[in-house]
Order: C-alpha cells, then sequence, then structure tokens
C-alpha cells in the first residue's frame, strides 16, 4: 500500500513536466493566408490549442537592393504565456536550395 501511495504522489508531482512537453507541436501552413498555425497536442481537433500563428508580411519572392539586411517581415501572435517561440528556427535560401 506505502509503494502504491508513493508512486500515486510521484506521478501527481510528474503531471506538470509531462504537460511541458514540446515534441507534441504540430505546425499547419495556409498557403493562401501565408500563414503558419502552431497546436500543441499533436493537432488533435478539440484537444489541442493554438500556441501560436505566424504570418509572412513581405511577398516570397522580395526585391532587396544591396546593402539592405531585410529580407523578410512576419508577425508572430503568441497566444499564451509561451516562452520557448523562436527556440528552433529553420530558414530557406530560394536561390541555393538549401536550409541556412
Amino acid at each position: 500500500m506505502k509503494k502504491f501511495m508513493l508512486f500515486m504522489f510521484i506521478l501527481v508531482l510528474l503531471v506538470g513536466i509531462i504537460s511541458a512537453f514540446e515534441f507534441d507541436n504540430v505546425q499547419d501552413y495556409n498557403s493562401d493566408k501565408k500563414e503558419y498555425t502552431i497546436t500543441n497536442a499533436l493537432g488533435i481537433p478539440f484537444f489541442g490549442k493554438e500556441i501560436a500563428k505566424i504570418k509572412l508580411n513581405t511577398p516570397l519572392n522580395y526585391e532587396v537592393p544591396i546593402g539592405y539586411q531585410k529580407v523578410a517581415e512576419f508577425t508572430v501572435e503568441n497566444y499564451d504565456d509561451y516562452v520557448n517561440v523562436f527556440n528552433d528556427m529553420e530558414f530557406y535560401n530560394t536561390r541555393k536550395d538549401e536550409f541556412l
């Protein structure tokens, strides 16, 4: 009985850690709106909630004069008090067909 109670106590303490996992985040891209939607909980309808929406404000092919560093502009709508919004970003070079 003591082992069972100890197991239940540890299980209750681990609920916060388990619910904070990020491996279950799913991204969905809408090409018409040029918008990514990041959903928690593997994108299961009515179960997961939206974490953020990222919208591209510049055209996909954006001509930039030499010396300018701005090549893309996007807006992030963060729906939660989510700290790691930019922990893993990938950029793609369309001229060389490679990830940066």
